[in-house]
């Protein structure tokens, strides 16, 4: 393997005593790239790897001698050119049941929260990782495919790109008929669903249980959880025959993406990416629930792509290397020409003519120009800024303030054979001193950064962003479509030594 695996390990706080009893301590596989630290300052985009339900983090891992898992598959499509770099973090769900749909439940766990929460801060904490919706994926098959689709439809503030391959969706189709199932596995244990959950938790060898049953047990405890049940939730179904239990029915519904569609629509339209997949020889006939879901997402006016292929739905792991090399074609390499070209909806590649001696604002954006495409981090050319770095100089006093202004003109080709857009850019850097500083040094002073375009920008980007000292650059990046509007300033504030990383050479 080119790239390097790490089995890091999670400590939670969400799932510390949760209901079940699971361990709160997770393993949090992380796969880095081949080119992963060296080269200073780069960051990398980060594929969120959702497993199906039954499935661990550590077995996603394990090495079959016959058969590549999604570490080794992922780094062979870099090595053959196929997917560009990225990390890639293999997010555990695992439960006394079997898994937890991602999903914050009362009689599971606060699973979602664990991976928005606390495995996101925990990889950007300590790795390398782009810092933005814009750089984030969320990938998954089946439970995990669902898990994609959920919590990306709920959290576009913190994912950017959704990938979901044979996800569950239309429960009518793919859940009631498991339902029927269940009834002879409950059959031998007195028809008694609770036995037969006591059993299965009490077994060693848990593996001569029905899978679905076991399946349909760990599916109520995130649709349709009840504390007063000594289950801890409630089934749809009556034990005995089989029949639908319409009240509790209904609250399994509310999570089929087909259903919660209509109340998340308008978060699903924020996603840079909604890509999804399905075989039409799945055996759970996922197929016919994903056409159901990509028309009632064209009725609703949401981008996405839907692909059907010929595979099944335990077959189907060829098509990750359709879905990686997606995913980190079109996740952000964040830096100033990424930012320049999504702020106006133009090419990464700047077209301003680099000077001899990069120098104000066109050496900052020449240089980052050579590196984008591949890395976006902090530009390596010679010289830089002098306005910048006078800006960057120590003020003597607590309350002084400072400001440098750079200015330039860019073009940019806009889509299509149109003619390119001509933008006049002004940074104004600011700086202050906190009144009651110690020290001449004044360690505590704050910069601010403010970028003003005018011209015929076609899309601009308003957004703050509270945390902008953790990039290697300050990226204002776009929050939405519903963000953008014509013209306009933007500012973030940073702390004085991530701008000095960015702007200096």
């Amino acid at each position: 393997m080119n790239g390097k695996l790490q089995i890091e390990t999670i400590s939670s706080l969400v799932l510390k005593d949760n209901p079940l009893g699971d361990p709160r301590r997770r393993d949090l596989p992380v796969y880095l790239p081949p080119s992963y630290g060296a080269k200073s300052g780069r960051r990398y985009p980060v594929i969120y790897y959702l497993l199906g339900y039954s499935g661990a983090s550590r077995a996603a891992v394990n090495y079959g001698p016959w058969k590549e898992n999604i570490v080794e598959r992922f780094d062979r499509l870099i090595a053959e050119g196929r997917a560009r770099e990225a990390l890639l973090v293999i997010v555990d769900n695992f439960t006394a049941y079997g898994g937890a749909q991602y999903m914050n439940s009362p009689a599971t766990g606060r699973y979602e929260d664990f991976l928005v929460e606390e495995a996101v801060a925990f990889v950007e904490d300590k790795f390398a990782a782009v810092r933005a919706p814009e750089g984030r994926a969320l990938l998954g098959h089946s439970s995990g495919g669902f898990g994609a689709l959920n919590v990306g439809s709920r959290r576009p503030d913190v994912f950017g790109h959704v990938a979901a391959h044979s996800a569950d969706c239309a429960f009518d189709f793919n859940f009631a008929f498991e339902f029927l199932k269940c009834v002879g596995a409950f059959a031998s244990h007195g028809g008694s669903p609770q036995r037969f959950a006591e059993a299965f938790r009490a077994a060693r060898d848990k593996s001569t249980f029905p899978f679905e049953a076991v399946m349909v047990l760990a599916m109520a405890s995130c649709f349709s959880p009840n504390p007063r049940n000594p289950l801890g939730f409630d089934l749809p179904f009556d034990p005995r025959t089989g029949e639908l239990i319409p009240a509790v029915w209904k609250r399994w519904l509310v999570h089929d993406p087909i259903r919660s569609l209509p109340s998340r629509a308008k978060n699903l339209r924020r996603l840079k990416t909604l890509w999804f997949d399905a075989g039409a020889r799945d055996e759970f006939h996922l197929h016919l629930g994903a056409r159901r879901l990509s028309a009632a997402l064209k009725k609703a006016r949401v981008a996405h792509v839907y692909q059907e292929h010929a595979l099944g739905h335990r077959d189907c792991a060829p098509r990750f290397d359709v879905s990686l090399g997606l995913l980190t074609r079109r996740l952000a390499r964040v830096g100033f020409a990424f930012l320049a070209a999504a702020l106006l909806g133009a090419s990464v590649r700047a077209q301003s003519p680099a000077p001899a001696a990069p120098s104000g604002l066109s050496g900052y954006v020449s240089a980052w120009r050579q590196d984008c495409a591949d890395s976006c981090g902090v530009p390596a050319a010679a010289g830089g800024s002098e306005s910048a770095k006078a800006a960057l100089a120590a003020p003597t006093r607590p309350g002084q303030a400072r400001a440098a202004t750079l200015e330039e003109d860019f073009a940019f080709p806009a889509d299509g054979a149109g003619p390119a857009e001509r933008v006049h850019a002004k940074l104004t850097f600011y700086y202050v001193c906190p009144r009651g500083a110690a020290g001449a040094d004044c360690p505590t002073r704050y910069v601010q950064a403010q970028i003003e375009l005018t011209g015929d920008a076609r899309a601009f980007c308003a957004a703050s962003l509270n945390r902008a000292d953790a990039f290697p650059f300050p990226v204002l990046m776009c929050a939405g479509d519903d963000a953008r509007r014509p013209g306009g300033r933007l500012g973030v504030s940073l702390s004085r030594e991530a701008l000095a990383r960015a702007l200096l050479p």
